[in-house]
């Protein structure tokens, strides 16, 4: 099976989306075989899967190239957070590969043209074939502008194989005192080294208003183990699901995001 494992055998461009003209500080994409973002949260509540949708769905509705957003785990946490799930799960679709099984509609669209590949069913998570695997992840990435996998707090072997494929990877925390404890502990155990030859990144998410209090313990931590420390602003509307109204609150992250997932090692 070739990139129509991702692609649906629909348009991959969307002409109606005006080519990015304002360079690095725009987080569009206009083609094909751009990055593969890997999104993995530290602690349980991090809010990696939020942070995964928001960068692929203002991707999605800036690019001409056309946006994957995926889950890895069957945990129905992104088909809440967009509220709608696709027809398959990744662990579906990887099946379906590994089977030689022709799918015909291997995603959901979403308003503002992002492609969904997400469970709406919770389920005890089960490694998918690694061969399945590699080769859904390599078509995505031949077919997409921008690939972005919710790995969730990367569990089990398949985990692995998702980083080796990645270009960049986003460790994901709250920036509180407990979180930044557990992430000093997973670093030296090599958590943070897992991302390979891709671009690091770690980001931390502000519980509260005001400046972070834990600035210099995080920048420390950064330093030692990633590329780059990416600091979100606390913002309240996304606390209560209001993802609309707090992507004018983030211009800042997305400029940001948008010229670290332009760099690579």
């Amino acid at each position: 099976m070739d990139a129509a494992a991702v692609a649906g055998r629909q348009p991959r461009a969307r002409p109606g989306v005006a080519p990015d003209t304002r360079g690095e500080g725009e987080l569009a994409f206009h083609t094909r075989g751009g990055p593969l973002v890997v999104a993995c949260g530290l602690v349980g509540g991090a809010g990696a899967s939020t942070l995964a949708y928001l960068l692929a769905r203002r991707a999605a509705r800036h690019s001409t190239a056309p946006v994957l957003l995926a889950e890895l785990q069957p945990q129905a946490g992104l088909a809440a957070i967009a509220g709608t799930a696709g027809p398959l799960g990744l662990g579906e679709l990887v099946e379906a590969v590994d089977h030689e099984q022709e799918v015909a509609t291997p995603f959901a669209e979403l308003p503002g043209g992002l492609r969904l590949i997400a469970s709406a069913k919770p389920t005890v998570a089960v490694s998918p074939p690694a061969a399945g695997l590699a080769q859904v992840l390599a078509d995505a990435h031949e077919a997409h502008g921008l690939v972005v996998v919710d790995a969730g707090q990367l569990a089990g072997p398949d985990a692995d194989l998702l980083l080796a494929a990645a270009s960049h990877v986003l460790f994901v925390l709250p920036a509180s005192v407990p979180a930044l404890r557990r992430a000093e502990l997973l670093a030296a155990g090599g958590v943070l080294n897992r991302a390979g030859e891709a671009f690091a990144t770690l980001v931390a998410v502000a519980t509260r208003p005001g400046r972070v209090a834990q600035i210099k313990s995080l920048r420390r931590l950064a330093e030692r183990h990633v590329d780059r420390l990416l600091l979100i602003p606390h913002v309240p509307e996304l606390a209560a699901g209001q993802h609309d109204h707090a992507d004018a609150r983030l211009e800042d992250t997305f400029a940001t995001l948008a010229t670290l997932l332009r760099r690579r090692r």
